[in-house]
This record gives C-alpha cells, sequence and structure tokens, in this order.
C-alpha cells in the first residue's frame, strides 16, 4: 500500500464520522506531520504499519470532535504506531480522559487566574500572548487533558 492509499483509506473512514465539519487538512496535518514523523524516525514505510487507517482516522476524529487534545493525540498516536489499537481501547487501558466538565474546568481556570495576577493584568491590557499564557498554565494542571480551545473560552468570559 503506497502512502496515498493510506491517506484514501483514512479519508474515507474519516467522513463516516458525524463532525460538524470534515477537516480532512486536520487529517492531512497529522498523516504527514505525525506519523510520517513516527515512520521516519522508527525508518518504516506505510506497509510496515500496525495501526489501520480505520484507526487512525478515529483519532483524528476524536481531535475533531473535541473529545481529546492534540497533544494528548500525538501520545495516543505514538502508542498506536507500537500496538495498532484504536484509541479509545488505548485511552480506556492508560486511564485517559479528556475533561469536558464545566464546572471542574471552570474551578481549574479559577485557580489558574488566582495564581497569575500579572498574566490577568496583561490580558486586560490588549497583550494575546497572555491568554496563551494562562491557557497553557491549565493545559498544564490537566496534564493535556482538557480542550485548550473550551478552556480559552472559558478564560475569555471569566476575565470581561
Amino acid at each position: 500500500m503506497a502512502f496515498a492509499d493510506y491517506f484514501e483509506q483514512a479519508a474515507s473512514e474519516f467522513k463516516t464520522y458525524s463532525l460538524p465539519t470534515t477537516d480532512y487538512q486536520l487529517l492531512c496535518n497529522y498523516l504527514t506531520s505525525d506519523l510520517r514523523g513516527l515512520m521516519n524516525e522508527k525508518g518504516t514505510d506505510v506497509t510496515g504499519l500496525k495501526m489501520t487507517p480505520e484507526h487512525f482516522a478515529h483519532l483524528v476524529a476524536l481531535v475533531a470532535e473535541g473529545k481529546l487534545s492534540s497533544r494528548l493525540a500525538k501520545d495516543l498516536l505514538a502508542k498506536m504506531f507500537e500496538t495498532g489499537e484504536d484509541p479509545e481501547i488505548i485511552m480506556k487501558e492508560s486511564g485517559v480522559r479528556v475533561i469536558g466538565d464545566e464546572s471542574e474546568l471552570d474551578k481549574i481556570v479559577g485557580e489558574v487566574i488566582k495564581k497569575n495576577p500579572k498574566a490577568v493584568g496583561d490580558y486586560k491590557k490588549g497583550k494575546g500572548n497572555a491568554l496563551q499564557f494562562l491557557v497553557g498554565q491549565a493545559m498544564a494542571n490537566t496534564k493535556g487533558q482538557a480542550s485548550p480551545e473550551k478552556l480559552r473560552g472559558l478564560f475569555e468570559k471569566k476575565m470581561k
């Protein structure tokens, strides 16, 4: 199987997920940078992959649905590359979860705001990098198990 064939099969599977938009760019990015990077690192080609195009598409769909952060997706991709297992099986076995509960995220955002008054002040003065810093702090607190987009929205709401 050629790399292009792998992409075509993954894209075909990806469009079966009920996503608001079928973001083929996201699929392509994970394929050409992350998966290709692992293949180069391990010295393998597409014929040596244990991971099926269907499982790869499932991983990217979880990211597109907001059920998996990009950081966690990259970690899972490395495990999938080694085992060939479906991402949800690996998530269950390793205890990986995405924190989606708004009240839990709200609590984390509140803690980060309290601990970083300078960044909050910078944000209120219009410095966009301050928001990125705060989101990064929250992501570190959750060990990457929260959606950065959800966190960003909560920070913006709290700091109006």
